[in-house]
């Protein structure tokens, strides 16, 4: 069963955190770029799913358009 977008997006932000949190005890330049490198990768994918979210676009016009 796929996941609920919110989920997908939290479990994103989620591994994008640990990568960040991780990078600052790689040994090697490479390793803390590729780490920062994949985070910023996967905050991207979390904001892409949170624009075209049918859901969270909803609500986004709720809160503009009361």
């Amino acid at each position: 069963m796929p996941e609920n977008p919110l989920e997908t997006i939290e479990r994103l932000e989620t591994l994008a955190a640990w990568h960040r949190v991780n990078a600052e005890h790689a040994g090697a330049d490479w390793v803390w770029e590729a780490r920062l490198r994949t985070a910023e990768d996967l905050e991207r994918q979390a904001a892409e799913i949170r624009r075209n979210c049918p859901i969270l676009r909803q609500r986004r016009q709720r809160i503009v358009n009361p």
